[in-house]
This record gives C-alpha cells, structure tokens and sequence, in this order.
C-alpha cells in the first residue's frame, strides 16, 4: 500500500464486466490501471484550485430559477 503527499491511498483501479459463469452472475477483471491517486491524471496543483463540488459549481446554466 502507497500514500501520496496528501495522505490518501494510491492504488490500483479494476474496469469488470458482469458475465454468467455457471449459472451466477460474476465480476471479471477487464484492464487494470496500477497505482492510481485521487487525481487521476490530473496535477493536484491545478485540481486542487478548484473549489469542492458542490450544488452551485459548477454552475448549472440550463436551469430555471
């Protein structure tokens, strides 16, 4: 197990797909991203610049008041 500078796990992400095997349903590993952070791919500088989600970002143009 791996920590980041910011304290939080970095570890391996699992892409499954639901197949019948014997008459249940069963996950299957299809691709597997190794060592993964909490940003992805982004620089935590530029994410972290961002404010947190929340209801009123981002904005919701599209909405009627």
């Amino acid at each position: 197990m791996q920590f980041d500078p910011y304290g939080n796990v970095i570890g391996n992400i699992y892409i499954r797909k639901v197949e019948r095997k014997d008459g249940r349903l069963v996950n299957r590993v299809i691709h597997t991203y190794p060592n993964v952070s909490q940003f992805w791919t982004y620089k935590p500088e530029a994410f972290l610049k961002n404010p947190v989600y929340s209801r009123d970002f981002p904005p919701a143009k599209n909405l009627e008041s």
